[in-house]
């Protein structure tokens, strides 16, 4: 697991000209081989290298929601993360979204 961890963060990292879409592809072939792995860890290596849209492919295929939303949340889904909350029954993580939405809008009406 460690590995094919490391692999799919370097894959990212190297793989600059290499459309998202081929990318997710090449990715889910090689992380599908363990059951265990996370999808958020990989998901927020691609939001760090630049590739958010990458990020909420790849978030997608994570069956934790407590891992799923914070990282939507970090890479703007708000629509998506409030979706997946209310889905997942969790009222923490709903609140959660809520809280976050209501802490933007706040911030955009100051600025």
């Amino acid at each position: 697991e460690v590995v094919i961890m490391h692999w799919a963060c370097e894959k990212i990292t190297a793989s600059a000209a290499i459309p998202d879409v081929v990318l997710l592809e090449g990715l889910l072939d090689k992380l599908r081989l363990c059951k265990g792995i996370s999808y958020a860890a990989v998901a927020a290596h691609a939001d760090n290298s630049g590739r958010r849209k990458l990020a909420a492919m790849l978030v997608d295929h994570e069956s934790q929601s407590s891992k799923q939303i914070p990282l939507l949340l970090s890479i703007d889904e708000q629509d998506k993360a409030l979706q997946k909350s209310i889905d997942s029954g969790d009222t923490d993580l709903v609140y959660l979204v809520l809280f976050h939405i209501w802490q933007k809008i706040s911030v955009e009406k100051v600025n």
